[in-house]
């Protein structure tokens, strides 16, 4: 064996580690990308499993509707998050007022935290009949409630 033949499988060893190397660097960035994609998903998620509120009362008298939604969930709530849809449309904030009850908004003043209840009201004639309000937050959850007018 010649030194030709040495230095050309010393050439193959260094290039196969080499290629090794850069495969595993790659793996192991793709396996980082992933579980980075996967925690924030499962964040995401965990909110939406934490996430319950329950709609306590709905009164609609004269043109006002007044909606009483409580915080039954772990989950702290910025109002500004909470999306409101009556009948399919969209409420907009401009439309509707969101108040916590002062007597239940104890602690992290103006977010709707657990066992708070929330004042949602809005002027609107509505037709006598049946009606759907639906509740949205902004990781998901969704919660809908049928009244009569």
């Amino acid at each position: 064996m010649g030194f030709g033949d040495v230095a050309s499988q010393v050439i193959m060893f260094i290039s196969i580690v080499t290629i090794s190397l850069a495969f595993v660097f790659m793996l192991n960035d793709m396996n980082q990308s992933t579980q980075s994609a996967l925690s924030s998903k499962q964040k995401i998620e965990n909110d939406k499993l934490m996430s319950s509120l329950s709609f306590d009362l709905i009164d609609y008298r004269n043109g006002n509707l007044n909606i009483y939604i409580k915080n039954i969930g772990e989950t702290k709530i910025k109002l500004e998050t909470i999306s409101f849809y009556l009948d399919g449309e969209f409420l907009s904030n401009e439309t509707i007022t969101k108040e916590i009850i002062s007597e239940t908004d104890i602690n992290d003043i103006g977010i709707f935290n657990k066992n708070e209840i929330l004042k949602i009201n809005l002027s609107k004639n509505l037709d006598i009949g049946e009606h759907t309000i639906i509740l949205s937050l902004s990781n998901g959850y969704v919660k809908s409630e049928t009244f009569y007018s």
